[in-house]
């Protein structure tokens, strides 16, 4: 599919009028807010037929307990529980490894026994928590799968582990029997035994990988030597914001689903937090925060691009879409050629010469085709990607105090103009060779 450059960027002129969060109404009316929920709505519709402000009315509509379908920041009682886990592992080693267990270090293991017990609750009454929350919402069956492997997984590894300490240390956990069991040779050896058998049960259930460390002999650095490629211009496909069937259908489950390039990792779930939730600010911020590189298919994924702040059209596609998802706001990708002016290609790659920014192209291994126009190369065709947004949009004309009239909508966070600077040549003023300087580094070993 190709879409004229003056198009896209309209459409990205209406999508910065978008609503900040998609309200679902149910169970209003039990609550006794429905009138007042009304009220607010046609104050928000004369508001805006008038050209006012409605950021006051649509903050008291967020204040009246209607919530955005939206996937929480998640707490840290896995991370405790694996890190109790890791120290009693740790506890039980350094006990094992003596030829007998005396009563003073019995008893600290039966301490670090009953911590690890309390960190186990909590993570099971946040496994319950989970599963209250999703049984709310709308969000597709997927996420209780998840929650559901998550539990089977903690029953299996734990509950192995308690099998085989719990038969032994139940007794001495009572204070009544505590003092009596760790004077009591057989029984401390009976303990013994058991702590050696949770060691070997741990030692085989360990999933901790030892990160391999990367040094300079196994990161290869070269020229990469690359033909110039057109874009791929079938089959062709219309985009759901361009199919009229696709417009009345709604959103699919796959479109609010995690994917590995678009995941709900703890640091795009405190992203999308962050922002409020609110689309517009989500869109804003990939647009504006989030530098464009240029090289073909996707690399970091949203994670990447989130933490190094930079990413080419794909990445960027990727990081708005986890953070839409995570809002509660059905995306997919959008795959297609482009049509952009030399000039503003030239822009985005900081060169002045249009034989500059064809050849880096060709090196990066984007494809495209030059599209000469007047005796000179005017613009070029480019694949590109894209996001569509499925937005409520139509109802209030971006104020969404409610859920329907969703559609379809492009975003294109990758495209966007940068101001040059142009270089101090302070390298050239310290006698100093930015290739040397990186040979030089990559030749040693670093610490």
């Amino acid at each position: 599919m190709r879409l004229n450059r003056r198009t896209v960027l309209a459409w990205v002129w209406l999508c910065s009028s978008l609503a900040a969060l998609a309200f679902s109404g149910s169970g209003n009316a039990a609550n006794g807010k429905s009138d007042t929920m009304a009220q607010l709505q046609q104050q928000v519709v004369a508001n805006l037929a008038k050209g006012k402000d409605v950021s006051a009315l649509i903050a008291k509509i967020r204040a009246s307990g209607i919530t955005p379908s939206r996937v929480e920041t998640r707490n840290d009682e896995a991370a405790k529980l694996q890190k109790r886990v890791a120290d009693f592992h740790q506890t039980l080693r350094s006990v094992s490894a003596a030829n007998s267990l005396s009563s003073s270090a019995l008893s600290y293991v039966l301490d670090a026994y009953q911590s690890l017990q309390a960190s186990q609750a909590l993570y099971k009454l946040h496994l319950v928590d989970i599963k209250q929350a999703l049984a709310k919402t709308r969000l597709p069956g997927e996420y209780e799968a998840r929650r559901q492997q998550a539990e089977a997984d903690f029953d299996q590894i734990y509950g192995g582990l308690t099998q085989i300490l719990d038969p032994v240390f139940t007794a001495a956990l009572k204070p009544a029997d505590n003092a009596r069991l760790l004077a009591d040779d057989g029984y401390r050896s009976d303990a013994y035994d058991a702590i050696k058998d949770a060691v070997t049960y741990l030692d085989e259930h360990d999933t901790h990988l030892d990160s391999p460390i990367l040094r300079a002999n196994t990161l290869p650095y070269r020229q990469a030597t690359l033909s110039q490629r057109a874009p791929v211009l079938t089959p062709t496909i219309q985009p759901s914001y361009a199919n009229p069937s696709d417009q009345a259908s709604p959103a699919q489950p796959e479109d609010s689903t995690a994917t590995v390039d678009a995941p709900f990792s703890d640091e795009i779930l405190a992203q999308a937090k962050a922002l409020n939730y609110d689309y517009i600010r989500i869109y804003e911020f990939v647009r504006n925060n989030i530098r464009t590189e240029w090289y073909a298919g996707a690399m970091k994924g949203a994670m990447g691009t989130l933490r190094q702040k930079s990413g080419n059209d794909v990445d960027q596609a990727s990081l708005l879409i986890a953070l839409f998802r995570a809002s509660g706001l059905p995306s997919r990708y959008v795959h297609g050629v482009i049509e952009l002016p030399i000039e503003d290609v030239m822009n985005s790659l900081g060169v002045t010469d249009p034989v500059q920014a064809t050849t880096a192209l060709t090196r990066a291994g984007v494809a495209y085709t030059a599209v000469v126009r007047g005796g000179r190369v005017a613009v070029l065709d480019i694949e590109h990607t894209w996001v569509s947004a499925y937005v409520p949009y139509t109802n209030y004309r971006g104020a969404m105090v409610d859920a329907s009239g969703a559609t379809w909508l492009p975003l294109t966070p990758a495209l966007k103009t940068n101001q040059i600077v142009a270089p101090s040549g302070i390298f050239a003023t310290a006698g100093l060779n930015a290739d040397t300087l990186l040979t030089n580094y990559l030749s040693q070993t670093q610490s």
